[in-house]
């Protein structure tokens, strides 16, 4: 059976880049035709130590150069058919992105982004890697749950969410799951959470609106589940960041099948065609149709959830046998 390691960072696990290399990993391990075995690299020495215990065939590395810096001289010192895993570009600067990548020496670019349009011959689109879905839930209950989840950064907006839920309701609870992440500028020490919960408790306030805080860094399965018992989840992240890639808090708001109600952003594009964008759908509209937008997500997980093994088994075979 071919061989191929994958490779992630080894800084810290609180970072959205290893989190979704090892999901990424997690979903390709189910793959019944290829062995797809995990090393976190943290310098050339460790790389290959890696490939000389796995003996790979190929190699995916989960590349961002900042935390990688050892990368471009590894590929170079000893060959294997690599593929790099493409972060943080916009539809503008795809292309050149993805040309830097290519010069580095990389064989081939894993582009988990079904919202792109390329034809190149050694970049690949695939599926996104989204956790393992949570059981269907229709919760009824008398006090609405609105839920939204991210690291803390001010552009992810909490505040709006919090906002839209005081507008929509007299008694309601905004559950907020946000840790801070590792790459904060404070080695994932507190910066900008203090601010962000102000500005959410400012945004509520009718006195039974109510702001619902927890930080812990979770398990892939522990934060699906805890998305999951949300009536309704939400990202408003501020429109225009630079090169910011594909969200993957979407991924995971995906897998806990409530209904979706994100921005008019771009890094979530590719989940546009089953979610719902804020603020032309509200969440006054989903209430009034909850059964709607329940079967609407749920349709949006079962479509997208084993995409990118069925995509990406699709690349190794034309790439390498």
């Amino acid at each position: 059976m071919t061989t191929i390691l994958y490779v992630n960072h080894a800084h810290t696990k609180v970072c959205g880049i290893h989190d979704l290399g090892t999901r990424h990993w997690r979903r390709l391990t189910t793959s019944k035709h290829f062995s797809i075995a995990y090393a976190e690299c943290g310098s050339m020495a460790d790389y290959f130590g890696a490939l000389g215990r796995y003996e790979p065939d190929a190699v995916i590395i989960n590349y961002r150069a900042d935390l990688m810096p050892w990368v471009s001289a590894a590929l170079h010192s000893m060959r294997r058919t690599t593929f790099a895993v493409l972060h943080n570009y916009s539809p503008d600067s795809f292309r050149s992105v993805a040309a830097q990548h290519t010069a580095i020496g990389f064989d081939h670019l894993l582009v988990l982004d079904p919202s792109l349009n390329v034809s190149a011959p050694r970049v690949h689109v695939t599926g996104r890697a989204i956790p393992v879905g949570a059981s269907l839930k229709h919760l009824v209950r008398d006090r609405p749950v609105v839920g939204s989840f991210g690291f803390a950064f001010p552009h992810k907006n909490f505040e709006a969410v919090a906002a839209e839920i005081d507008k929509t309701f007299d008694e309601a609870i905004f559950a907020l799951h946000m840790p801070e992440a590792y790459f904060n500028g404070a080695q994932g020490a507190p910066l900008y959470t203090d601010g962000i919960l102000e500005r959410c408790r400012m945004a509520l306030t009718k006195p039974g609106n109510e702001l619902v805080f927890s930080d812990a860094h979770l398990a892939e399965h522990q934060l699906v589940e805890l998305l999951s018992t949300n009536d309704v989840n939400c990202l408003f992240y501020v429109p225009g960041q630079q090169d910011a890639g594909v969200s993957s808090a979407l991924d995971y708001l995906v897998a806990a099948r409530q209904p979706i109600l994100v921005s008019d952003c771009t890094m979530f594009d590719y989940a546009r065609h089953g979610i719902s964008i804020w603020p032309r759908i509200g969440l006054t509209d989903i209430y009034a149709d909850y059964d709607f937008y329940l079967s609407r997500a749920d349709a949006l997980y079962c479509e997208l959830a084993g995409k990118i093994v069925t995509d990406t088994e699709a690349v190794f075979v034309r790439t390498l046998t």
